[in-house]
């Protein structure tokens, strides 16, 4: 949540469609399950674009040549799995990363990626307004602003830091771990 100390605003949520219209983009992955998501991304508010590399710390559960990651309207620039380049393929709904994947290996996945993002519902993803850019994602939805297993039930802990405009102060639930100025 990037909000602007000057302005003063009271959100309105609009009403939720009923659950059963609500589509997850996740799937059980059983293939996979996510342990920790590092994010670290700069927000330009006035350009309404964020970039940067989502670092996914995943175990794998069974043998396979393909791990599929949900990402929806923002562009990849590069792959690498444990610090090598890796092929990928990007589609309308997230990508398929190319590797040897082995029953019990935990690999950590670097994507780097970008763009103007997408909102589902017209509210879910990473809602830009004049004086506050924010995140919703419940139940799902993360993957409009970062790649991952966009499934409820694939729990996994998160870093995230974000590099914004100095004007700006950016907000967060849980503890502050640190600041810097650019």
């Amino acid at each position: 949540l990037l909000l602007d100390p000057e302005e003063r605003m009271v959100f309105h949520h609009p009403p939720l469609p009923p659950v059963e219209e609500l589509e997850s983009l996740g799937r059980p992955n059983d293939a996979f399950d996510a342990r920790h998501y590092d994010l670290a991304l700069t927000v330009d508010p006035a350009a309404h674009t964020i970039e940067g590399t989502a670092t996914l710390t995943v175990e794998c559960l069974s043998s396979t040549g393909t791990l599929e990651v949900d990402l929806v309207g923002l562009d990849v620039d590069q792959v690498t799995v444990d610090g090598l380049f890796a092929s990928f393929v990007q589609t309308g709904t997230g990508l398929e990363i190319d590797g040897s994947f082995s029953t019990g290996d935990v690999v950590d996945v670097a994507i780097t990626y970008g763009g103007v993002p997408e909102l589902a519902h017209d509210y879910l993803g990473f809602n830009f307004t004049p004086a506050v850019a924010f995140t919703f994602t419940e139940p799902d939805g993360s993957a409009y602003w970062f790649p991952c297993f966009d499934d409820p039930s694939d729990k996994a802990t998160v870093r995230l830091a974000i590099t914004a405009p100095d004007d700006l102060d950016v907000a967060r639930n849980g503890p502050k771990t640190g600041e810097s100025m650019l």
